[in-house]
């Protein structure tokens, strides 16, 4: 529940600095985070977070 709530927050606020954030973390620590926005997280909201990163992804490979 307390994630949920953390998650909501995070979206409403910041979402679109999504990406920012995930790619300042170091990989480990990004995957931890990721690991647990997955497991407590609801599968629709964090179905489209993760849609965002591999899109942001996917345009920043096209570029190279």
């Amino acid at each position: 529940m307390m994630m949920e709530q953390c998650l909501q927050l995070m979206e409403s606020t910041h979402s679109r600095l999504f990406s920012f954030m995930i790619e300042g973390l170091a990989p480990k620590d990004a995957m931890q985070y990721l690991d647990l926005m997955i497991r407590y997280g609801d599968g629709a909201r964090v179905s489209l977070l993760l849609q965002s990163l591999l899109a942001i992804k996917n345009k920043s490979s096209a570029i190279f």
